[in-house]
C-alpha cells in the first residue's frame, strides 16, 4: 500500500550576486511502499526550477531522514528553466526508525508520521556554494483511517521565533500542548549548510494542558549578507502507538553591514587631503624668489 508524502510549505532561497540573481524553487511528489516488514521504497522525483535571471550550476537536492541520507546528481540550470531527479531506492527500516542518526529519538515508535529534511544544493558563476532548506512530512506504515485521523489533528501546536543581525540570532521555540497527558517531545532544528544551529537536538517535557518555551540560537556561518534563510523546529512525539510530527518554520535576514559611516569618512578624508595640498602648494608659491624688473 502507498502512502503517499504531505508536501511542505514551499520557501524560496534569494541571493544577488554580481551579475543577477538566483531564485532557487523546489517542489516534489514522492511516496513509499512497505515491502515485506523491514523494508522502504521510496519513490517519486523532485524536481528545481531556476526563476533568476542567471545560471544556476551544480544544482541538487538531498534528503536525510534518520541515518538513510540521498542525493541527486548535479545539473546546471539556465534562467527561467527547471530540472527533475527521480527517486527509486529501498531503505532498510531501521535507518528511518534513527538507530545511527543524532537527528532522531530512538524511542519513538517506527510507524506514523516523520520528518524529512530536504537540501537544495547550488553554486553561482562564480562557484560560490549555497544551500536552502525544506521540511516534508512522509508517512511511514500501514495506517487505518481512524489512525491518519488521529495524527492529522495534533496535540501539540508550535510557534517559532527568532531574532538577530548579521551574525546571531536568539529566539524561542513555544509549545503548546492542549491534550489530557504530558508529553515528551523530541525536538530537532533543520536550515541551510550557511546556518549554524547551536541549539541541541533534545526531548523535552510539555505538560497536559500548558505552554513552555525553550530558547534558540543560531550563528551565521558562511551565509551571504542581505540574503534570507529558512529555519525550521521539527517536533516528533508519540500518539496512540503511533509517531507524529509537526514543525514550524521561521525566517532570518542576515542584515547588510551599514557602509554609510565609511562613505562619510572617505569623503572627510579626501577633503582633508585636498586641503592640505592646495596649502602645501600656496606656501611653495609664497616660498618662490621674486624675479625683479629692471
Amino acid at each position: 500500500m502507498k502512502m503517499v508524502f504531505a508536501l511542505s510549505l514551499v520557501f524560496f532561497f534569494s541571493l544577488k550576486s554580481e551579475a543577477g540573481y538566483l531564485t532557487i524553487v523546489g517542489k516534489s511528489q514522492l511516496s513509499t511502499q512497505l515491502v515485506g516488514t523491514q523494508t522502504i521504497h521510496f519513490q517519486g522525483m523532485y524536481e528545481i526550477e531556476n526563476q533568476g535571471d542567471e545560471t544556476a550550476y551544480g544544482v541538487f537536492p538531498s534528503f536525510r531522514l534518520g541515518s538513510w541520507v540521498w542525493a541527486g546528481n548535479p545539473a546546471d540550470i539556465v534562467e527561467n528553466n527547471h530540472f527533475r531527479w527521480t527517486i527509486d531506492d529501498k531503505v532498510a527500516r531501521a535507518q528511518v526508525d534513527c538507530h545511527s542518526s543524532e537527528d532522531c529519538s530512538e524511542n519513538l515508535p517506527g510507524s506514523g508520521v516523520f520528518p524529512l529534511r530536504v537540501l537544495r544544493h547550488y553554486k553561482d558563476a562564480n562557484g560560490y556554494q549555497f544551500s536552502s532548506a525544506e521540511v516534508q512530512i512522509i508517512e511511514i506504515g500501514s495506517l487505518s483511517p481512524s489512525q491518519r485521523a488521529v495524527l492529522h489533528i495534533p496535540a501539540l501546536q508550535a510557534k517559532l521565533e527568532l531574532s538577530g543581525g548579521g551574525e546571531k540570532f536568539n529566539g524561542k521555540l513555544e509549545i503548546v500542548n492542549s491534550s489530557d497527558s504530558l508529553k515528551r517531545v523530541y525536538v530537532t532544528y533543520h536550515s541551510a549548510k550557511e546556518l549554524q544551529i547551536m541549539s541541541s537536538s533534545r526531548t523535552v517535557e510539555v505538560a497536559a494542558h500548558a505552554a513552555d518555551t525553550f530558547p534558540v540560537e543560531i550563528r551565521n556561518f558562511s551565509g551571504i549578507l542581505g540574503s534570507k534563510y529558512a529555519v525550521f523546529g521539527i517536533l516528533e512525539w508519540e500518539t496512540k502507538g503511533l509517531r507524529n510530527t509537526i514543525f514550524v518554520p521561521a525566517s532570518v535576514s542576515l542584515a547588510k553591514k551599514d557602509s554609510s559611516g565609511w562613505y562619510l569618512a572617505a569623503a572627510i578624508a579626501s577633503f582633508l587631503m585636498l586641503v592640505l595640498g592646495l596649502y602645501v602648494l600656496f606656501r611653495r608659491r609664497e616660498s618662490l624668489p621674486k624675479l625683479s624688473h629692471s
